[in-house]
């Protein structure tokens, strides 16, 4: 080993027109001995900027154009007792630590060192395609060589070494690359044996459409001696499917022989296989790509082929062939690879709806089947208030106990559900929710209707086209009534958060101290995420939790004195991947703490009525899980969602919506609703 401290290294890179990337540059590889930058023709102030940052720049104009040129030229420019070299693009930055690293790993013997090169970034800003890359060399030893796709070539023997330094490229997207095609046409002219170059070109002609021509070039640099590297074979091939549509299956199967171990090869495959209506073919293939899971590290890995796109064709080719189960998995996990994907989270709504036909809420008799209904004592219907306008209905009530009496909210809208169109009763188009307050007796019977100000947790300028906090949930927490709600009025999206406030009650009942629950999905306000129903569980006297999700099982501390939302247990990252959603906040039981879930049921067939239907269940909340009882349905299979749940002596009261137009009461005897209640796990004392 050398002595590190003397070891002397230079960054060296051709630029033009680089006045918005060339600061990062220079400040990245600040800790160089020597930066050469020769530039070749800026019009901007690229060489300025540089030589303000200390780098030494020469200007010269190549004609005709090379980049090998021009790149060797401005290795000639380092000193001879440079002992590293690194070539670095003005749109790349070494990464802080680089120096450290470098001496780290250098001897004697190495004459290039390989390193991580992350060439592209996803929208999150995490890492996308990323490589080795070898553009780390002795200062003698090395050439550049080709007009366009340059590479640097040894002249004698090469030794590699790895070394622990990054480089991060963000590319310019702006920038054009038309000048490509005439220098990979002059490379191939000039070394026509040369494989690289052939395969360069014949996808240069592919990405300009012009696809004989490129066909024809693809299976020239198949058909080369030195053409070797399996991997650039079976990119051709895969280009060539592209190329020839109709030969696209050939030219794929023929790619997973030449290198079986890439997924992107399957993923293609699968594709294909999906647009052709070849499911069991698409499945087959999904699961060859999924069974690889050492990605490669070089440049023709695609980050999306090891992301959820395996899964995701999966889960619909498992649909297809009805295997409701597998599907469900799949689609699970192409939810936890890309959590906050709308379109995987509606995928994943749909399997599980789908899953066994909802077996596990079936009655069977013989040949025919029910669907599980609560047993209920009466059924009461809420008679809305004589003020409520034409064409509001009342929806969405909320029950709850403080162990002596009922309150219930109760919410109204300016709309009705129709044949699954809303039907608004207002022209502006702008919905609107006013939530009644109504007290409850031991029969199920309201009285008492008066109007909730909820002004204090509203926008005063809305900036979506709402009023009123919405689908509010009635619980008490250290003796004071409370209620959590919707609220999408501040965000021009119509992003929904939760908002919490104190309900003062009395002739004119109005929500006191609202607190808008920042997000724990994200720290933008504004972000279109809909977030709602959130599991209140007041049993604690110290602080306020929510359950947050149920599969999985998520929990969240609310902190009041520091306004934030924490979580306590799970990822909140997971929440895209649950469908088991809150419907009642936690209420006490002689089994314990329960809530009930809905989850969304098989659409029904009336043209009168809303095609969307829930199920419900019992959720018992138990040391980092729930157990979760049969689902089961009110009155019959419908737009049935329940909104609060109390137990008052031995009746249990459920209150629920009806096809978004009525507010029902269901009482029963808790003899018989025990049973759907699940036991939560024993403990050893």
């Amino acid at each position: 080993m050398l002595n590190t401290s003397s070891v002397r290294v230079a960054v060296y890179a051709i630029a033009k027109n680089e006045a918005a990337n060339v600061q990062n540059w220079a400040r990245s590889c600040a800790d160089a001995d020597v930066r050469i930058i020769v530039d070749t023709g800026s019009s901007d102030d690229t060489v300025e900027r540089a030589r303000q940052e200390g780098v030494t720049v020469e200007m010269t104009i190549f004609d005709p154009w090379r980049f090998d040129v021009a790149r060797e030229h401005s290795l000639s420019l380092i000193p001879d007792d440079i002992d590293l070299c690194i070539s670095l693009d003005l749109d790349e930055v070494l990464v802080p630590g680089w120096r450290e690293a470098l001496e780290r790993a250098f001897t004697a013997e190495a004459t290039r060192y390989r390193y991580m090169y992350t060439w592209s970034w996803k929208d999150d800003g995490t890492a996308g395609l990323q490589y080795a890359g070898d553009k780390i060399h002795t200062r003698h030893g090395y050439r550049w060589l080709h007009p366009v796709h340059e590479v640097l070539m040894p002249l004698g023997e090469e030794v590699q070494m790895w070394t622990e330094l990054e480089i991060h490229h963000h590319r310019d997207q702006e920038k054009s690359r038309d000048q490509y095609l005439t220098l990979l046409e002059l490379a191939v002219a000039e070394n026509p044996s040369d494989d690289r170059n052939a395969h360069y070109l014949g996808r240069e002609y592919m990405y300009h459409e012009r696809f004989a021509e490129g066909a024809q070039e693809l299976k020239r640099h198949l058909a080369l001696p030195t053409a070797r590297w399996d991997a650039e074979r079976a990119q051709s091939m895969r280009y060539l499917a592209k190329c020839e549509p109709e030969n696209a299956e050939h030219w794929l199967k023929r790619a997973t022989e030449e290198t079986p171990d890439r997924r992107e090869l399957w993923l293609d495959l699968a594709i294909l296989y999906r647009n052709e209506g070849q499911w069991a073919q698409c499945l087959m293939a999904c699961e060859v790509g999924l069974t690889l899971d050492r990605k490669p590290l070089h440049y023709l890995t695609e980050g999306h082929a090891w992301g959820f796109w395996l899964y995701d064709l999966a889960a619909t080719a498992c649909y297809e062939l009805r295997q409701w189960e597998r599907a469900v998995e799949y689609a699970q996990e192409a939810v936890i690879h890309e959590p906050t994907d709308l379109r995987l989270m509606s995928n994943l709504s749909q399997l599980r709806s789908a899953e066994q036909e909802w077996s596990d809420a079936r009655v069977e008799s013989g040949d025919e089947f029910t669907w599980r209904t609560l047993s209920a004592v009466t059924i009461t219907e809420i008679t809305p208030p004589k003020d409520l306008p034409d064409g509001w209905a009342a929806m969405n009530p909320s029950i709850a106990s403080d162990g002596e009496h009922m309150l219930m909210t109760v919410r109204t809208v300016n709309y009705r559900i129709v044949s699954d169109a809303y039907v608004m009763a207002d022209r502006d188009d702008v919905v609107r929710t006013r939530t009644g307050l109504v007290d409850i007796d031991a029969d199920g019977h309201a009285s008492s209707w008066r109007w909730i100000d909820d002004s204090a947790a509203l926008a005063p300028m809305p900036n979506f086209p709402v009023r009123g906090v919405e689908d509010v949930r009635l619980f008490v927490h250290q003796g004071r009534w409370r209620v959590i709600g919707a609220i999408r009025d501040y965000a021009e999206s119509g992003a929904i958060r939760q908002v919490i406030a104190e309900l003062h009650d009395g002739h004119a009942p109005q929500l006191e101290q609202p607190w808008r629950l920042p997000s724990p999905l994200t720290k933008d306000d504004a972000a279109p995420v809909y977030e709602k129903n959130w599991v209140v569980d007041p049993s604690s006297e110290v602080g306020l939790d929510v359950i947050w999700s149920t599969e999985p099982y998520l929990r969240l501390r609310l902190d009041h004195l520091t306004r934030q939302v924490v979580p306590t247990f799970g990822r909140p990252s997971q929440l895209a991947t649950h469908e088991w959603r809150g419907s009642t906040p936690i209420f006490a039981t002689p089994n314990g703490a329960a809530y009930l879930v809905h989850r969304v049921g098989p659409a029904i067939d009336d043209p009168a009525r809303p095609s969307r239907t829930y199920l419900h269940a019992f959720a018992s909340p138990c040391d980092g899980h729930v157990h979760v009882g049969p689902w089961w349905s009110i009155e019959e299979l419908a737009l049935e969602y329940v909104a609060g749940a109390c137990l008052l002596r031995d009746d249990f009261y459920i209150s629920y919506g009806r096809d978004d137009r009525y507010a029902r009461i269901a009482r029963c005897t808790w003899d018989s609703v025990k049973a759907l209640v699940p036991a939560t796990c024993i403990k050893d004392e």
